[in-house]
């Protein structure tokens, strides 16, 4: 799957974006989709793949996950999750124990 021609046939059979740039060369793709693959071309080598979120920050991650399903179930609207995700990302950010995570260009 993460040769060109792998990712193509992913893409065409799910209507899915890979990793692989330039997988969708070619194929008839929804509006966003092509918005989508356009962005990614246009990031070329600058795109970030695997952002270690679960690692850097497990406390917001994990309670990131208990209120998606707690949304995904209809217990909570999407502007509820919203701020209690922001305010937990809000405390940690505070929280100077936490190490903080930061990227280069």
């Amino acid at each position: 799957m993460l040769s060109k021609e792998g990712a193509k046939g992913f893409t065409e059979k799910t209507k899915n974006l890979t990793v692989v740039n330039g997988a969708a060369e070619g194929l008839d793709l929804t509006p966003g989709l092509v918005s989508a693959a356009k962005a990614q071309d246009a990031a070329g080598q600058n795109i970030i793949t695997d952002a270690r979120f679960e690692g850097w920050y497990k406390e917001l991650f994990d309670y990131a996950w208990q209120q998606q399903n707690t949304l995904m179930a209809g217990r909570l609207t999407v502007e509820e999750y919203l701020d209690k995700v922001q305010k937990k990302a809000d405390d940690i950010k505070a929280d100077s124990s936490i190490a903080k995570q930061t990227r280069n260009a």
